[in-house]
């Protein structure tokens, strides 16, 4: 699924529902990564994940390449983007959407050493989890009160 589907738009909706019942004036931040996944290629010419069990030297491509990570880790399905676009449209919003494309600069662990006792199965297991959408949420500076406030 593509980063910003319609699953995460739900994802997102609720989250910003929960947010404002709280009070948050700010930005949610989305930043998007994506894995580098072990590819191997069929007779036909398409290409699909490696076999769990398959040596990581029968490997045909490992991830996207940079700039079309980039790109992979930008798209927006369009009921999405129209959410967005309605907060941004939105001037009385106290809750704005910032969608931060990374592509596959920023992995959160490191893949395994290709090695001949190494499977595409281990592999895919660190691009699975490499592959996400992280939610960073920066209040508004006038949105935050001295800590003297707070009690």
């Amino acid at each position: 699924e593509i980063p910003f589907g319609d699953q995460r738009l739900e994802i997102v909706e609720r989250m910003v529902g929960e947010l404002r019942a709280a009070g948050f004036h700010g930005v949610v931040q989305l930043d998007s990564h994506v894995g580098d996944f072990c590819y191997v290629q069929a007779d036909d010419g398409n290409w699909s994940l490696g076999a769990t069990d398959q040596p990581m030297s029968d490997c045909g491509k490992i991830g996207l390449g940079a700039e079309n990570a980039l790109v992979q880790s930008a798209k927006q399905s369009v009921a999405f983007a129209n959410y967005v676009a309605a907060l941004e449209g939105n001037e009385l919003a106290n809750i704005r959407i910032a969608v931060n494309p990374l592509g596959n600069s920023s992995p959160i662990l490191a893949y395994p050493e290709r090695s001949a006792a190494s499977t595409a199965g281990e592999w895919n297991r660190i691009a699975q989890q490499n592959n996400r959408v992280q939610v960073r949420l920066i209040a508004d500076e006038w949105a935050i009160r001295p800590s003297a406030d707070l009690f």
